[in-house]
């Protein structure tokens, strides 16, 4: 995010927030003591599904906040890249929830490593658009999602190895 090259932590796969809102629990479990120490309290009769919803939109806040992109001061410094104030005012307003939109995308890795995804005959052109990228043993490029029913869609990468993370309902 300080570097500028990606608006949204959720964004960055190998992130630990983008870890622990995919699912996986020991990114979970480490976010949770982090959050818990700093920024969290507790709350009597939540589960742990309400729990660590609530932990991650704060920490999501938490982030855009101290990632906000500052000009240069008079003294010419202190200037960084970051996320811009329109969006992290979005952010605090949402209370750091994400959309239904964006947990799906978190949790299903077609959408960040299928490479291209779509209609049979468009994952096809795209496969074929890019042939030298791919092996030589490889024939056509459609493949069909794994885990996941999304009505007739391919991707060029067939993901075997956790394509689908299972819903903890971390969105609202």
């Amino acid at each position: 995010m300080r570097a500028g090259i990606i608006k949204d932590p959720a964004d960055y796969r190998w992130s630990g927030y983008a870890e622990a809102v995919a699912g996986r629990t020991p990114a979970e479990l480490g976010l949770k003591k982090v959050v818990m120490g700093v920024l969290a309290s507790e709350r009597p009769g939540e589960t742990e599904c309400q729990e660590m919803r609530r932990l991650l939109a704060r920490y999501r806040v938490y982030l855009f906040e101290n990632g906000e992109e500052r000009e240069a001061g008079p003294d010419g410094l202190g200037a960084r890249r970051g996320m811009g104030a329109r969006e992290v005012e979005a952010v605090i307003r949402s209370g750091g929830k994400l959309s239904f939109y964006q947990s799906l995308r978190c949790r299903v890795r077609y959408f960040s490593d299928g490479c291209a995804i779509g209609a049979g005959d468009f994952v096809e052109r795209v496969f074929k658009k890019n042939r030298e990228r791919f092996g030589s043993r490889r024939k056509n490029g459609a493949r069909e999602m794994r885990n996941v029913d999304l009505h007739g869609l391919f991707a060029v990468r067939d993901l075997r190895n956790k394509a689908v993370r299972p819903s903890g309902t971390f969105h609202d």
